[in-house]
């Protein structure tokens, strides 16, 4: 029979001075039992951090008291907020998925009695029972004691090209037969690692990485006759290697790469009952790289243009994150972040021709920089399942945005001879759409 969260909290609030579990914590709150651990009782009944699945992490079996073992004994407890069993079925020997034998309030690291948690009755499956110092694994340094969160996800990302550009024509230059259409970013994996660790009352610091590599795709036009022409133009003549062409080519790639230290902070907001809402404050890293290459082959050269680009973006940033749980183990969440940056872009761009068994001759190699300002700005909605008192699984759909950057395809110049001005084109946006899936544990 599923229990709405209200009959739940009534339970709780009902119970007596053993069976609801409320301990002294820290500033003159009290801390009440939860089946992510101890948590301060705010006004209303409302519980910071409900819900496993947001930043605000409070590990299962936390409590200030440490390990003086604090907690409910064999058969007390009762339901918890969300009729997760707690003590009253099973203590802490019962963490498993169900409404009715849930998340106890001192489940820990490997499921069972948790640190400090139910007076350490039935930490049998702790490896240890005297609280943080010994729960979970092997832990010689002490750093993956009670308070922590990992991820790990899989991405699959789409990304937008970047603005039309036409490279090669045949008969008519109005009909392009090579531009950046002709090229195509299907869906490609990534993967991005969170770590998130507890510092003070229900707030934490979480440090994160994504990356994508090597995301590149190729296009090719073919011309037994010989007629495909440049846009490059030299002063109105011919261009060695890239007009009168047989063949020419396209190929675009680009690295992403991301890291960020975000400080999260639960809100009190009790009027939005179970819903919770955490919003923090960091600073974020994003560099892309990329590559346009551009060759061609006629009967006397083979032409080669080459342009490249590096954006380093680093800046402040905004987010948030709300929560809100559907029934005993599944949750809906939204977030996202936001932020302004500064951008040292750099463009390298070279073009030459090298003749058949001969030498090569340069038209162009430059390299301009210029440092401008940025947005970058994303956001994702992911539904949850809670597996046990630590894990969680997820998967959502995400967008992403990084506005004002050097796109190498938006750099090219047709003008290779006398009147060729140097420029970096540094409005570039770079659209990221797709899907996320992974795993989530807290500790």
């Amino acid at each position: 029979m599923k229990i709405t969260p209200f009959i739940c909290l009534a339970a709780m609030l009902c119970c007596t001075a053993p069976a609801t579990a409320q301990y002294p914590g820290g500033g003159g709150q009290l801390m009440q039992a939860s089946y992510q651990g101890y948590q301060p009782v705010y006004g209303g009944g409302y519980q910071m951090g409900q819900y496993l699945g947001g930043p605000d992490i409070v590990p299962a079996a936390y409590t200030e008291m440490g390990e003086q073992g604090y907690g409910c004994p064999p058969g007390g407890c009762g339901n918890d907020v969300y009729g997760h069993g707690g003590c009253g079925h099973g203590g802490c020997h019962s963490c498993s998925s169900g409404c009715n034998h849930g998340c106890n309030h001192g489940c820990g690291l490997r499921g069972h009695g948790g640190c400090g948690a139910c007076g350490h009755h039935g930490c049998d499956d702790c490896w240890g029972s005297d609280g943080c110092s010994t729960c979970g694994f092997f832990n010689p340094l002490g750093i993956f004691a009670c308070g922590w969160r990992v991820r790990g996800e899989a991405v699959l990302l789409h990304r937008t090209l970047a603005d039309q550009v036409a490279y090669a024509f045949t008969n008519d230059p109005t009909n392009p037969v090579l531009s950046n259409n002709n090229l195509d970013y299907d869906y490609n994996w990534s993967f991005r690692v969170s770590a998130e660790r507890r510092v003070h009352e229900n707030n934490s610091i979480e440090v994160t990485y994504m990356g994508l590599w090597n995301w590149d795709n190729r296009a090719r036009f073919n011309s037994p006759a010989g007629d495909i022409q440049s846009f490059y133009d030299f002063g109105g003549l011919p261009v060695l290697g890239f007009d009168g062409a047989t063949s020419q080519e396209i190929g675009y790639s680009s690295d992403f790469h991301n890291a960020e230290i975000n400080y999260w902070t639960p809100l009190p907001c009790g009027c939005l009952g179970a819903v919770q809402v955490s919003t923090c404050w960091g600073v974020r890293y994003v560099r892309i790289t990329e590559d346009f290459l551009y060759t061609s082959i006629t009967p006397t050269h083979t032409g080669r243009s080459l342009i490249a680009t590096d954006n380093d973006l680093v800046g402040g940033q905004f987010g948030w994150l709300v929560t809100m749980p559907l029934n005993c183990n599944w949750a809906l969440r939204w977030g996202g972040k936001v932020g302004v940056y500064g951008n040292a872009g750099r463009q390298h761009t070279t073009v030459d021709a090298t003749a058949i068994g001969g030498a090569t001759t340069e038209f162009v190699n430059e390299t301009v920089r210029r440092g401008d300002a940025a947005f970058v700005g994303g956001t994702d909605v992911q539904l949850s399942y809670r597996v046990n008192c630590g894990l969680s699984l997820f998967a959502g759909a995400e967008f992403l945005w990084v506005d004002g950057v050097a796109l190498a395809a938006e750099q090219f110049n047709p003008v290779l001879g006398p009147g060729r001005q140097e420029f970096i084109n540094d409005n570039g946006l770079a659209f990221f759409q797709g899907f996320n899936f992974g795993v989530e544990y807290t500790w």
